[in-house]
């Protein structure tokens, strides 16, 4: 059985080792995608080639793009989203791969969900680099909220709870919001977010796919609270959400300020720093303090300094 209305999108970076797997799981879904684009953004090419040799034995077709420099995850899915002609696709990265009813559950449910739903995704099984399943799905690992379908921008605000490769989107939903963003090296949360401010979510409440855990993975090198990179994309996630109310503004002004403070601890009182610190000085407990410390950050005066200064007022 073809889902008409599918393209799967598939996105790998040096996956070479994994991707066999992933395509061995497309090959055996109970429902297959009208579409499948693979996207090998290495260079090197390596995912492309053993997808190639793979293919060739096989009766899946799939369109592999080779990209000739790394053009990073966001772009990668910007240019696959532009040559999408179905109502609906997945995404899911090269290394993951999924159950056997994945696209059939999914797609059932998104097509029978009224068109104010732009988002369907199940949980996952969490495994490691050979496989192995690991104690925990992604639902008790990311410790998921009670509310998760309908409108969930309250609960996706706080932190990201879902399994990227689980997902499937309406493809004119995600060009309205303007696709993702270029400027960010990871691509879920944000669109998570601007999505769930007009759309709604739907959970298929099972695990549908496997999402590998590996030590040289984007998240495992990168989502750490104290590498800058991660801090400054946050920054500019969090900011896209100013002006959708004055709620919102209230939530998102003390969490900018304080992702500004943790920017200048790693990276010293850089000029990002201070224009990160003045835009959202709003967002400190108090007014009078939080100019003083843009003052200090202008002057140059690093945020170690400032912790000495504030323990020797306390005494």
């Amino acid at each position: 059985m073809i889902a008409e209305e599918l393209t799967l999108v598939i996105v790998g970076y040096k996956h070479e080792r994994y991707v066999t797997t992933l395509l061995e799981s497309v090959e055996a879904q109970t429902m297959l995608p009208a579409r499948i684009l693979l996207v090998d953004d290495d260079p090197a090419g390596g995912t492309a080639e053993v997808a190639e040799r793979y293919l060739a034995k096989s009766a899946l077709q799939v369109e592999v793009t080779r990209n000739q420099v790394n053009r990073g995850l966001c772009t990668s899915l910007n240019t696959a989203l532009t040559s999408i002609d179905t109502e609906y696709y997945a995404y899911i990265s090269a290394d993951d791969w999924m159950l056997p009813t994945r696209i059939r559950r999914q797609f059932d449910a998104i097509s029978a969900a009224p068109s104010t739903t732009a988002v369907v995704y199940s949980n996952a099984i969490r495994v490691d680099e050979a496989d192995r399943e690991l104690d925990e799905d992604f639902k008790s690992a990311y410790d998921w909220p009670t509310h998760r379908s309908g409108q969930v921008y309250a609960e996706m605000s706080d932190y990201n709870w879902l399994p990227a490769p689980s997902v499937m989107l309406r493809t004119q939903a995600v060009r309205d919001v303007g696709g993702y963003d270029a400027e960010l090296f990871f691509e879920d949360h944000d669109l998570w977010l601007r999505l769930a401010v007009g759309h709604e979510f739907l959970c298929v409440d099972e695990p549908l796919v496997a999402f590998r855990e590996l030590g040289s993975s984007l998240g495992h090198q990168q989502f750490q609270t104290d590498n800058p990179r991660f801090v400054v994309a946050y920054l500019q996630i969090l900011a896209k959400q100013l002006g959708i109310s004055s709620t919102i503004d209230a939530d998102m002004f003390p969490r900018l300020w304080s992702l500004a403070l943790r920017l200048w601890r790693i990276e010293g009182a850089t000029p990002r720093v201070v224009a990160y610190l003045g835009s959202y000085v709003r967002g400190a407990q108090s007014l009078r303090v939080g100019k003083a410390y843009v003052r200090l950050a202008k002057m140059g005066v690093s945020y170690a300094a400032l912790d000495r200064i504030r323990k020797l007022l306390r005494r």
